[in-house]
């Protein structure tokens, strides 16, 4: 743990001492964590309430003003909206300075704790220690802009603490993957971690090319999940694939366990809500800015947490899945909203696809498959009426058309075109 150590000395944190923390509490009685969740929403709550103006403002704005006998479920639900341009940070207690990477608009500058910068790696080597994976293994990293930073001196140093050897999203042709599955065999890597589509590129570089490298483990994050990761990973390197749900601002951090039946909780820091299938999270630490009751804009499909412990054995508390963002609702010609998830749902035990996006253009959905084995009137005759079924839009199945990949590197399962000509 030296390198951990150094990490921490450097960034004046405890992500060691957290991740020790966290590791000790995977299998809790869950009273315990319903008491403790309570005690710290309560605490958070009067911290805010006593110092922080641009909070109290907000719900004075709302039409709150009984301080005293506030119940939780009064408070009222805060967007990117409400908390961009304001002034909430408590700056006493701010540690760190960040920003959501959204493309369009301005992008919300918030504050970190101390306690949420330690939390955020500790958190993530929990997820990685389902499959025995250390804090500051070596892994490569497969990734956009919102897993790592441009390449500065303190950037490339940090790197090398946690042994990251970082891969750019934007440039995964033929020529850099080879050079990546080079560098994983001269440097004994064991464990990948990125972007889900990103992840998939390697993969399938290494089934097109024969390619056998066992793996650790390989693990997922910032992308639903796609079936063929977990396929490919099995046929190339004979390991499990852990798809990790994080957002910074509001301060979830959840993942899969071998079993795959949901996302544990890191239960600590985050206090979930899921009303209309929205995901509201409260950011338990965060004594520097109002993440309270906060709509961090991804959905489920779920309409509560699974609060009964996993086969697993941990009792933390899980998120049925994650389907997607807010923004992914395609409208039909009836008004009727349907998440992109469904896309997934129907498809998800056809596998002779390894991926499938829909983009919305001149008014038409254009559902994408590649593959290499079958073609556009296969997948037509197979999925044409399911979709119109349940969409009533002019729908075409198209087959290897380029995937559409955004400015951050994610390719998502949905994308309108019309909304950006």
């Amino acid at each position: 743990m030296l390198r951990v150590k150094v990490i921490d000395a450097c960034r004046k944190i405890d992500s060691n001492g957290m991740y020790q923390h966290y590791m000790a509490n995977e299998y809790v009685p869950t009273e315990k964590i319903v008491a403790y969740q309570e005690q710290r929403k309560n605490d958070l709550l009067k911290f805010h309430l006593a110092n922080n103006p641009g909070y109290v403002d907000f719900l004075r704005r709302n039409g709150i003003n009984d301080f005293e006998n506030i119940r939780w479920e009064q408070l009222p639900i805060i967007t990117k909206a409400d908390l961009k341009g304001k002034e909430m940070i408590v700056k006493s207690n701010a540690h760190h300075l960040h920003h959501t990477g959204g493309s369009t608009g301005k992008p919300l500058v918030y504050a970190l704790s101390r306690d949420c910068v330690s939390s955020l790696w500790a958190a993530i080597w929990r997820a990685f220690n389902v499959l025995d994976v250390k804090p500051c293994e070596a892994l490569v990293m497969v990734a956009g802009t919102s897993l790592f930073n441009k390449e500065s001196i303190s950037r490339k140093v940090y790197n090398w603490l946690n042994q990251f050897h970082v891969v750019s999203a934007f440039d995964l042709n033929d020529e850099m993957l080879k050079k990546t599955y080079e560098m994983m065999v001269r440097k004994n890597i064991r464990v990948v971690y990125g972007y889900t589509s990103s992840v998939l590129c390697l993969l399938k570089y290494f089934d097109v090319n024969n390619i056998r490298f066992k793996l650790k483990g390989i693990f997922t994050t910032s992308e639903m999940m796609i079936p063929a990761v977990r396929e490919l990973a099995r046929k190339c390197c004979e390991c499990d694939v852990i798809d990790i749900y994080g957002a910074n601002d509001g301060g979830i951090l959840a993942f899969e366990c071998k079993e795959h039946c949901g996302y544990h909780v890191s239960w600590e820091r985050s206090f979930v809500e899921i009303i209309n299938n929205r995901i509201i999270l409260t950011d338990l630490f965060n004594t520097s800015f109002p993440f309270i009751r906060y709509q961090v804009e991804d959905m489920t499909s779920a309409d509560s947490l699974i609060v009964e412990p996993c086969k697993c054995g941990r009792t933390m508390f899980r998120l049925p899945d994650v389907s997607g963002r807010i923004f992914d609702m395609i409208k039909d010609i009836d008004g009727n909203m349907v998440n992109s998830f469904f896309f997934i749902k129907s498809t998800s035990d056809d596998k002779s696809f390894t991926q499938i996006q829909v983009i919305e253009k001149n008014g038409v959905l254009n559902v994408n498959f590649i593959s290499n084995q079958h073609n556009e009137e296969y997948y037509s005759k197979k999925y044409y009426e399911i979709f119109k079924r349940r969409i009533n839009r002019d729908i075409k199945i198209v087959v290897n058309a380029p995937i559409y990949t955004k400015k951050n590197g994610k390719s998502p399962i949905y994308v309108n075109l019309d909304e950006h000509i």
